[in-house]
């Protein structure tokens, strides 16, 4: 799936959600600090902080990326397939992306989208 710039930039710059679910379907959601484009189907988050989206990512890897810029009144809904990583150049990445370099990231989430929707 090839995305464009113009949406690329759009979900790097604005707060982006991720919504994943346990095998049995229990939903969550979290807020995310930023996700970055490593190409054009694949995002990359960092995991500073969670607990149930990480295990439910590891266990049921289907999830959904809401990205909503109140004042355009637009926003953007990804569907796709995450993989977890706690080593390697991904997770290094991660680790550089942080915003706070205070923190440290325990995990890199790599989304693999597969369709996007514009909000509206």
């Amino acid at each position: 799936m090839k995305i464009s710039e113009d949406i690329k930039k759009f979900i790097e710059d604005n707060p982006v959600f991720i919504g994943s679910a346990t095998k049995e379907g229990l939903p969550n959601i979290t807020i995310i600090d930023g996700a970055k484009f490593l190409d054009n189907q694949r995002i990359l988050i960092v995991d500073v902080q969670m607990t149930s989206c990480r295990d439910n990512l590891i266990a049921n890897p289907s999830c959904c990326l809401s990205i909503y810029n109140q004042a355009m009144g637009i926003g953007y809904k990804t569907f796709g397939k995450a993989n977890y990583l706690t080593e390697g150049e991904e997770f290094e990445m991660a680790q550089r992306n942080l915003k706070n370099q205070n923190l440290k990231a325990k995990g890199a989430i790599v989304v693999i989208v597969n369709n996007i929707l514009k909000i509206q």
